[in-house]
């Protein structure tokens, strides 16, 4: 692991190697706590939204959403 100094010195200078960077951290699992906790529950939000959506298409009425339109 760098030392900060290191990190420092050693920092990808455009947009382009700072986002490539990141990513490497991301892929290799290198998130936080909080941001893995997030991260889930965007995705169960998302999942969730998609599957009313379906359902809506399906014409399942979804008790508390309005019919009309």
């Amino acid at each position: 692991m760098l030392s900060p100094i290191n990190r420092v010195i050693n920092r990808p200078k455009t947009l382009t190697e700072r986002t490539v960077a990141k990513a490497q951290h991301v892929l290799a699992g290198q998130r936080g706590g909080l941001t893995n906790i997030l991260a889930l529950v965007g995705t169960i939000l998302v999942l969730a939204l998609n599957s009313i959506l379906i359902l809506q298409t399906f014409g399942v009425p979804i008790p508390g959403l309005s019919d009309a339109g």
